[in-house]
């Protein structure tokens, strides 16, 4: 981790050559400019509630970086264009904006708790192996999950989905948690889920279709 007015200084920028792991939360001195900095060789970084951080910040330089924590900053109010196609891990949770990140086609573990709505989540890619997205309220009744074809682990608990969107879940899930989902009721089934082993639909309206 990198903290304080020293890593604002071209000296430190300097010294960052070669460094592929970052980590740099809650680190007031991080702005849009000094994203445009940093070495092309990171693989890794955090700027989760860098409050600095706008809509026009731009991680597209950073075309090696395969996981970004991004949660609780503004970088995608204006889309995700500043994104890397190389990104294979993302945190977004609670991050201002929605946005497509069709182009992300390496993505394979995206968290998002109370980030994400229907639009969003129809954009990821295929690849996506593990989804957070807990809390997230932007998701509707009929949220659609099976163009997720690769989707082991789901956590939507405390979210919006409904019982439309138990129906659209992929035979590949492994794991999957609706906690508290309001949105579900008596009527809600599961499709054909073979490989299937974690299931918590606790707190929820759930009858004996689903059983």
């Amino acid at each position: 981790a990198v903290r304080g007015l020293w890593l604002a200084s071209e000296p430190a920028v300097a010294l960052l050559s070669g460094v592929t792991h970052l980590d740099l939360r809650r680190c007031l001195e991080v702005t849009d400019g000094l994203l445009l900095r940093l070495p092309t060789s990171l693989q890794t970084l955090n700027v989760c509630d860098c409050s600095r951080l706008t809509g026009d910040a731009s991680f597209a330089h950073l075309t090696t970086l395969t996981s970004l924590d991004c949660g609780g900053t503004k970088v995608l109010i204006n889309g995700a264009d500043g994104l890397p196609p190389s990104l294979q891990e993302l945190d977004i949770s609670w991050a201002s904006g929605w946005a497509s990140l069709a182009h992300l086609r390496q993505l394979r573990v995206l968290r998002a708790n109370g980030a994400l709505n229907d639009v969003t989540l129809s954009s990821l890619p295929p690849s996506l192996g593990e989804l957070h997205a807990a809390q997230s309220r932007g998701l509707t009744p009929a949220a659609p999950f099976a163009h997720l074809t690769a989707l082991r682990k789901l956590d939507v608990a405390f979210s919006g989905i409904g019982d439309a969107s138990l129906e659209t879940l992929p035979p590949c899930l492994e794991s999957l948690n609706v906690r508290d989902c309001g949105n579900l009721t008596s009527a809600a089934i599961l499709p054909h889920l073979p490989a299937l082993q974690l299931l918590d639909v606790s707190d929820t309206a759930i009858g004996d279709a689903l059983v």
